[in-house]
């Protein structure tokens, strides 16, 4: 079908006519060059291809180490009591029960009774006589 659409078209031989025809489709094949693929400069990791690393150790410092000082807040107002002593004073009688779920994360009645303390006792100038 195709020989005879193009024989009607030309007046060369069949033969040569798709000799031509097959050079032609072959030539946007070459001309189509495929794009070279661009080679990783960098690792994943930030370290550049070639680069050398040390895997020695870091050189450890000596320092003094670190010594706690407990946080001294000034509420200016009436001391707040311990987180021990909150349940012995009756204060933990007003604040909702623990869950285990709670339990769990860590959080317990002391600690939200106290917080509520601080917050309650907080700029009150209070100062005793």
């Amino acid at each position: 079908m195709c020989s005879s659409y193009l024989q009607e078209s030309s007046s060369l031989p069949a033969s040569l006519l798709l000799a031509q025809h097959k050079d032609r489709s072959a030539q946007p094949e070459m001309q189509l060059e495929k794009p070279k693929p661009v080679k990783p400069v960098t690792f994943s990791t930030g370290i550049k291809m070639g680069q050398h690393i040390s895997l020695a150790p870091i050189q450890k410092l000596e320092e003094a180490l670190y010594e706690y000082q407990p946080l001294q807040v000034e509420t200016f107002g009436p001391q707040v009591p311990e987180l021990e002593m909150l349940e012995k004073l009756g204060y933990l009688n007003h604040v909702r029960a623990v869950s285990p779920q709670d339990l769990a994360g860590g959080y317990t009645s002391a600690l939200a009774c106290h917080r509520a303390l601080q917050d309650a006792f907080s700029g009150l100038f209070w100062h005793p006589s």
